[in-house]
């Protein structure tokens, strides 16, 4: 369990009301967790209201893990682990993404970058989990559009030194 208590100073700058949030909230990850996104309302695109939610975006390392029930009860940890521990006012609205066509997902890693230049156009290219109330499983062939999360922010990311075993 990762403590997230230091975030990137440029999303404590332009967001300061949500970053409070997140804080008082106790916002706690995976260490599998290499960085988490911010969009929605309480981010960049703004307009939240009192009781809006924080849409957070997970980015999991799952190098090493095989495919099918390993893999699914990684992405289902990670988002139980930051759900059961969240203590803040709003509702979390969180997904676990990683990395299916092994292009680093630099839509993520920067958001700035242009999704045009994505072979897949930004649709469907990374991997998706989510859960629902008490329904959990990969977003397949949805249409997901990184397009749609923006604007998004980087919020924390893990330092070198806390890479997991």
């Amino acid at each position: 369990m990762v403590d997230v208590t230091q975030f990137e100073s440029e999303f404590a700058s332009a967001l300061p009301q949500t970053c409070e949030l997140l804080r008082r909230g106790h916002l706690v990850v995976d260490p599998r967790v290499k960085r988490i996104i911010l969009h929605g309302s309480r981010g960049l695109r703004g307009g939240c209201r009192p009781d809006s939610d924080v849409d957070l975006t997970l980015v999991v390392d799952d190098s090493g893990v095989e495919e099918g029930y390993e893999h699914e009860a990684l992405m289902k940890a990670v988002l139980e682990e930051t759900l059961q521990n969240w203590k803040g006012d709003v509702k979390l609205d969180v997904e676990a993404v990683f990395d299916l066509h092994g292009c680093r997902m630099p839509c993520l890693a920067n958001p700035k970058v242009n999704t045009r230049k994505c072979p897949y156009k930004g649709i469907d290219c990374i991997g998706v989990y989510r859960m629902h109330g008490d329904r959990a499983g990969y977003v397949v062939r949805a249409g997901h559009q990184v397009d749609k999360m923006r604007p998004c922010i980087l919020i924390w990311e893990r330092k070198k030194s806390s890479v997991p075993a």
